[in-house]
Formats: structure tokens, C-alpha cells, sequence
């Protein structure tokens, strides 16, 4: 009775272990996916400014500072 005890406690011990490495692997995805979407932002918002900017510069007035141009 005690090896059949022990090997069920055995065997939902690594049912228990494959579990939690589920649950971290799609934690740990989950933030590399929102590191993406973040970064993928962050570079739209600098290539707009970057391109406001150029047009300002081309179209409007030649001589705005960048100091000048309200982000």
C-alpha cells in the first residue's frame, strides 16, 4: 500500500511541476509579448515626431528648432 501511495504522490508531484511550467512558460510569453507591442510603439511615436518634425522643417519654417517644437 505504501509503494502504490508513494508512487501516486510521485506522479501528481509532476503533474504538478508540468503545470507550473506551463502556466510560467505563458506568463514569461505573455510579457515578451507586451515587449514587443511596447517597443513597436515607442518607434511609431518616434517616426511620427521625426517626420513632423522634417516636414516643419522642409514646408513651414526652415529655421524651427527642434527645442521648439512641442512633443
Amino acid at each position: 500500500m505504501n509503494k502504490k501511495f508513494a508512487n501516486m504522490r510521485k506522479r501528481i508531484e509532476q503533474l504538478n511541476s508540468i503545470v507550473k511550467n506551463q502556466i510560467m512558460n505563458r506568463f514569461w510569453t505573455n510579457i515578451k509579448g507586451f515587449k514587443k507591442k511596447y517597443i513597436f510603439c515607442m518607434l511609431s511615436v518616434a517616426v511620427a515626431q521625426v517626420l513632423a518634425i522634417y516636414t516643419l522643417k522642409t514646408y513651414v519654417n526652415p529655421f524651427i528648432r527642434i527645442k521648439e517644437v512641442r512633443v
